[in-house]
């Protein structure tokens, strides 16, 4: 396979790759599955740093690292996370100081996977601590056997140790392995991260080395119509088992979107999302179908407890690679443009706020004839009235009423209803920075 380049088809062939078109990588990879044969090859270098270097490396970079990835004779592991950047990755402190010819790289990179297996480390670095810290990071590759470079392995619950801490004490690196341009590693990082998400919501979406249906047609049997014989879960399964396959589908349509030269963008955030979800549904699903057995952590007939250290593994699905909380977000600002994520835009920017105050004035002006008092907006925020503010719009002024007194909630006296009698109900606008003004 590393032969024909088919461990990376769609490579070019002067880098390692086949050369093949998506279509014919498309039916290699279906015909791969047809015979039930495992992928050639996986690795950080083919799903993260491979389409970096390609978009970003000079010509240099490229011969001298694509074809050892597409052959496997080099392993790599990414130096992103730090114990004080983790969602918040722009905040990251290791860095890399100036001497002329080469870098000196100082810090600590935390959740850094098979880190003490790797060969090499792709690494995000601060190079000009001046800068806003967006700007003043940069993209690096360098020998984990270099001096100074030291890992300790972080024990999982899984009782199985894939990540490790890594420390950086004065590494030399030569200036010929910075990626890009100086301070603009962000932009890299960011391409990366597309990349890294899309493939682990691609490789998620199917377990393919373990059958749900398989392991619960194994469990329970089928009924006389020749059905799953519990229809609890044959409801899980089947729904299990169309999810991954509507991901499938969405998959190959941002493939084909990629082709005509859309790109996936913030999309990967809905297959990270996606791909993660469903594996940690699918494996409560093997947990429910092995009852107790399942649970099982050191056995022969277990296998040394691997389904359940398996399942154990997929807590960490939605934390790697973004959170499943973060990849929400990214679909909520930048995909569906959601009405919260305005609010966001309008607190951090005053013209935003100033847009938005326009936009929602000219909505309440057409339907209830008033317009949202100025107070509401102070310094591009929204915030809320106080509860004397409020006095004459139904609020109850009893102290001990406590659901009352927050902002939102009307008086029933009238019969009106929780919502029939209030600020909301006579045209001021929705208190922003709560949501419904409600806990």
């Amino acid at each position: 396979m590393a032969a024909r380049g088919w461990t990376v088809p769609m490579w070019p062939k002067e880098y390692g790759g086949g050369g093949l078109s998506r279509e014919e990588e498309k039916i290699l990879r279906e015909e791969m599955r047809a015979i039930n044969a495992r992928s050639p090859l996986e690795s950080f270098g083919i799903w993260m740093l491979g389409p970096a270097l390609l978009h970003f490396g000079n010509e240099t970079q490229k011969k001298e690292y694509l074809p050892k990835i597409a052959r496997g004779e080099i392993r790599w592991c990414q130096g992103y996370s730090e114990p004080g950047a983790g969602s918040d990755l722009a905040s990251l402190q290791t860095k890399a100081e100036d001497k002329g010819d080469h870098f000196v790289v100082s810090g600590q990179k935390i959740w850094t996977s098979y880190a003490d297996k790797a060969d090499w480390i792709l690494c995000l670095v601060r190079t000009d601590p001046a800068a806003p810290k967006h700007k003043g990071i940069s993209f690096v590759l360098f020998d984990m056997t270099a001096k100074g470079v030291t890992t300790k392995p972080i024990l999982l619950i899984s009782g199985k140790s894939p990540f490790c801490e890594t420390f950086f004490d004065n590494v030399k690196v030569p200036k010929e392995n910075l990626v890009g341009t100086l301070n603009d590693g962000w932009t890299i990082a960011k391409y990366l991260l597309t990349h890294e998400r899309a493939s682990i919501g691609s490789g998620l979406s199917l377990v393919g080395m373990r059958s749900l249906p398989a392991e619960a047609i194994k469990s329970f049997g089928r009924d006389a119509s020749g059905r799953l014989d519990n229809p609890f879960v044959r409801e899980e399964v089947i729904r299990a088992e169309i999810d991954g396959r509507a991901l499938l589908a969405t998959i190959e349509r941002y493939k084909a979107e990629a082709k005509a030269g859309q790109g996936v963008g913030a999309k990967s955030a809905i297959l990270k999302y996606a791909g993660t979800e469903l594996n940690k549904r699918r494996y409560e699903a093997f947990m429910t179908i092995g009852g107790s057995d399942a649970l099982e952590w050191e056995s022969a007939r277990s296998d040394e407890g691997t389904l359940a250290r398996e399942w154990l593994r997929t807590k960490a699905n939605s934390i790697e690679g973004g959170t499943s909380e973060i990849m929400l977000g990214i679909v909520a600002k930048r995909i569906l443009d959601l009405p919260e994520a305005r609010h966001d835009r309008a607190r951090r920017r005053p013209d935003h706020a100033a847009r938005f105050r326009a936009r929602v004035s000219s909505r309440q002006v057409a339907r209830l004839g008033t317009t949202p008092p100025a107070r509401h907006e102070r310094q591009g925020r929204f915030q809320p009235r106080s509860l004397a503010q409020h006095e004459g719009y139904g609020l109850d002024r009893n102290p001990d009423r406590r659901s009352q007194r927050r902002l939102g909630f009307r008086s029933r006296r009238d019969g009106a209803g929780v919502r029939g009698n209030g600020p909301h109900a006579r045209g001021l606008p929705f208190p922003l920075d709560r949501g419904d003004g409600c806990d």
